[in-house]
């Protein structure tokens, strides 16, 4: 009794601990433009909250985020007229999903190797760097993680006894993924997988019916298809595909669009889906006795894996792999498990160095987090716009950019005008009297001279040319680089406290 009264404090704290990283700084930059993905949604959400059968014209992602998160708005009318209400509700939703996702990776880990597995898989997910920031924004990458950890979760089930109402489960799990974002169907390659790891030829009716649930929960969630056909989303999908498989220095070119799809799929899918299933496969049938026989370096390159994905950089880019953390952590917790449970010292040695080595992750996900209850540069700026620039000026801003890398000076009655290409000192001292460059969109340009080399060297030439003529501006915002902002690039370089130079151009 005592044991079990341990387990389920310790259960609540992992929970807990979840909850809390997650929840602090949730409402960070609410309010103002933010990650470009989340004003999207939340203004289709926002018009179906006035007009429930609107046309939505959102197929860049399925508007099922967007369907979902409508539903709490519509009970909260001073929440829907507010851009920050919009915000906070939408990742209230998303938060919840984000939770339920590593409870969700836990138990399919303790499904396969036991309970070591799932405290492990739990561990590693509640404090997964990119994990935690992308729960903080109304956005499809998380909902579709959530969907993917049902998948893994129902395909463990279904690997125990493949009867139809699992296959069923498993079906509606995929079409669930996939209906926030298309490559969530990806997920589907784990039913199939676990289908040809039995008996393949008796599986394939109770596949194509777990193939027609999945359609059937992907529609129930994206009713649009309905009234608006489907060339609108085969046309976006088409377009995603070319967008993240085939990025390069000059544009995308749609007669390679079959070689984009497979590189796509082989980047973002295929790979990680084979790698869990086929760990699956083989520990749903290893007891602990069994497993101490086997070799421990493919368990120690299960769990080292996850390890090695929380050391990538620019998360704005792996954002699009967070559909498969989940598989991840379930895949870490298995190999975690799987290396305790064998005999010897230096098994037990290198398991408890995986669990040291959680400690980093943690550490930089808990000081970010608290960083973000920090004054962003943003709303410094401002600040000091609002107390050293009259209403009437009007303020460039070069170059070109998203209003979330900005500060949100319009609040104040200040007019950021977006310039288009790098006009000249002496063309903006035509029209304005002050200029802001922010390090938002720029840092695209610096950090990736071989995606955007000509515009890396356009801006770098133009910036030089217009300090040598300024000098230093008269204000600039910056800010130390949080912990973990190697983990964090997007964050920390974009979403919250860019660097803000402030030019006044008046002689």
């Amino acid at each position: 009794m005592n044991a079990r009264r341990l387990s389920l404090s310790a259960l609540a704290l992992l929970v807990l601990s979840a909850c809390v990283v997650r929840l602090w700084g949730l409402d960070f930059g609410a309010g103002f433009e933010l990650h470009p993905d989340e004003w999207r949604v939340l203004r289709v959400a926002a018009k179906l909250v006035k007009e429930p059968a609107a046309p939505v014209r959102f197929w860049a992602y399925p508007p099922a985020l967007a369907n979902l998160i409508s539903l709490p708005l519509r009970g909260c009318a001073a929440c829907a007229s507010d851009v920050a209400g919009q915000q906070l509700v939408g990742r209230a939703v998303v938060f919840a999903m984000s939770v339920l996702a590593c409870l969700a990776s836990a138990w399919s880990a303790y499904r396969i190797q036991g309970a070591a597995a799932g405290w492990f898989a739990l561990a590693v997910s509640a404090f997964s760097p990119l994990w935690v920031e992308q729960s903080r924004y109304a956005t499809p990458d998380l909902p579709t993680a959530f969907g993917t950890a049902l998948v893994t979760l129902a395909v463990t089930f279904l690997l125990a006894r493949p009867d139809w109402l699992r296959y069923a489960a498993a079906g509606a799990a995929v079409g669930l993924a996939a209906a926030f974002k298309y490559i969530g169907a990806a997920s589907g390659l784990l039913v199939l997988f676990a289908c040809l790891s039995g008996r393949a030829l008796r599986a394939v009716p109770r596949l194509l019916f777990a193939g027609a649930l999945s359609l059937v929960a992907f529609i129930a969630l994206n009713q649009e298809l309905l009234r608006e056909g489907s060339e609108p989303m085969f046309s976006a999908i088409r377009d995603e595909f070319i967008h993240y498989a085939a990025k390069g220095s000059n544009g995308y070119s749609s007669d390679l669009l079959w070689r984009h799809v497979l590189v796509y799929w082989a980047r973002y899918a295929l790979g990680p889906a084979a790698t869990v299933t086929a760990l699956v496969a083989c520990a749903r049938a290893i007891s602990p006795s069994e497993a101490r026989r086997l070799p421990s370096w493919p368990f120690a390159a299960a769990a080292l894996s996850w390890l090695l994905f929380l050391c990538t950089r620019e998360t704005f880019f792996a954002r699009n792999l967070l559909h498969v953390l989940p598989l991840f952590s379930t895949l870490a917790g298995v190999g975690f498990a799987a290396l305790w449970a064998r005999a010897g010292r230096p098994s037990r040695v290198l398991a408890l160095g995986l669990v040291a080595l959680q400690l980093w992750p943690a550490w930089q996900t808990a000081r970010f987090a608290w960083r973000l209850r920090e004054p962003d540069t943003r709303i410094e700026a401002a600040g000091w716009i609002r107390e050293h620039v009259p209403a009437r000026e009007r303020i460039a801003v070069v170059p070109e950019t998203y209003g979330h890398y900005l500060p949100p000076a319009p609040l104040h009655g200040h007019r950021l005008e977006s310039q288009r290409g790098f006009p000249s000192l002496a063309q903006l001292r035509e029209s304005f009297g002050y200029l802001v460059v922010s390090s938002g969109q720029v840092s695209r340009y610096l950090r990736s001279p071989a995606e955007f080399p000509e515009r890396a060297r356009e801006f770098t030439r133009w910036h030089e040319a217009l300090v040598a003529q300024l000098g230093a501006p008269v204000r600039v915002f910056e800010k130390p680089a949080a912990p973990g902002a190697e983990l964090f690039g997007a964050t920390s370089d974009a979403y919250h406290n860019p660097r803000i130079e402030i030019f006044r151009l008046a002689r």
